[in-house]
């Protein structure tokens, strides 16, 4: 592991003991559609802030979300896997990921 990525914080989610996720590492490039200053030392300071802010709000979310949208988004497990594992339909699962979205989308608005 680089020095850059021991350096961020680490968010344990009720999944399950041991199962750790550092925001910035989400799959598929990452989803943070934020708009970054171009270069420069405000880049980094706008990069960690937003970091900070994601993970702040990843904690944030309540259990029932935190975790469908941890093993789906971070993890990346198919949906099948996630209904599985909760008990609950595809329709639910969906859901839940969109309620998920739209409370980070409203912690990290001062971000867009």
């Amino acid at each position: 592991m680089d020095a850059a990525a021991a350096a961020e914080p680490v968010r344990r989610h009720p999944r399950g003991a041991g199962s750790a996720h550092r925001v910035s590492g989400w799959g598929r490039g990452g989803r943070a559609h934020a708009r970054l200053p171009a270069t420069g030392p405000d880049r980094a300071v706008y990069s960690h802030e937003l970091r900070g802010a994601l993970d702040d709000a990843v904690a944030s979310l309540p259990a029932w979300l935190h975790s469908v949208f941890c093993m789906r988004i971070i993890d990346e497990v198919p949906y099948p896997d996630v209904c599985q594992q909760f008990k609950i339909s595809p329709v639910n699962a969906r859901q839940r990921i969109q309620q998920a979205r739209r409370h980070l989308r409203s912690r990290l608005s001062r971000f867009t």
